[in-house]
């Protein structure tokens, strides 16, 4: 019998004791569009020394003045309102995030802001009875009410948007080239949102349901 003594567990890093979701990994999630396959960037093991090391992709929104970005955004998805059923857009506006919602009478389209964590996203959101339900993706009930659009085209099988941002480009031209991205993929792959129509949260439904 060995009399060797058993090791003691190694101690976690103080820097990964507190999982957490950091902007790092959100931008993470939002470019890979495969939320479930990615764990915060805290509960990998990489410490604040070396996140410090590391180019953040989303500079460009601190040299962006936070007026500016409904402007683009209204640009970009000015085809909501035109070509299809979408109303003007509700802008709310706060120092830590922007959201501009285009509203149907079934669905809207959200393009939210959170200047925090410095992230932009597309949502899609369901309307039951015409009207936005309380809460964070799941209403009271237990249905699926809002996805990301990086989360339904993953639903999809849809590949989501490379974007290729020159160097040198100004903030507003970044900003521009990943909305007008996101507005070539709704054209493309979600013509039932455009039109109104709820069959993307009854997939999303049904596929919670058998989960």
């Amino acid at each position: 019998m060995s009399s060797t003594a058993a090791k003691p567990p190694r101690a976690a890093a103080s820097f990964n004791m507190a999982v957490q979701r950091t902007g790092a990994s959100r931008h993470a999630e939002w470019r890979c569009g495969r939320s479930r396959w990615l764990a915060p960037v805290a509960d990998l093991g990489v410490s604040p020394e070396t996140m410090k090391r590391v180019a953040d992709p989303n500079a460009w929104m601190d040299e962006m003045p936070s007026a500016e970005f409904p402007y683009v955004i209204r640009e970009v998805f000015e085809f909501l309102c035109r070509d299809h059923s979408f109303s003007e857009p509700v802008i709310e506006q706060t120092s830590l995030t922007l959201r501009v919602s285009y509203q149907a009478r079934h669905v809207a389209v959200e393009v939210v802001v959170d200047f925090k964590d410095r992230a932009v996203e597309v949502a899609l959101v369901w309307l039951p009875d015409g009207k936005r339900p309380d809460g964070w993706k799941i209403d009271a009930a237990g249905r699926h009410f809002m996805t990301r659009l990086y989360e339904a085209a993953w639903h999809r099988k849809i590949p989501n948007p490379r974007v290729s941002v020159p160097a040198g480009s100004s903030p507003q031209s970044t900003l521009r080239l990943w909305l007008e991205a996101w507005a070539e993929q709704l054209r493309m792959h979600f013509a039932d949102v455009l039109a109104d129509s709820d069959a993307l949260f009854r997939e999303l439904n049904k596929a919670r349901r058998t989960q």
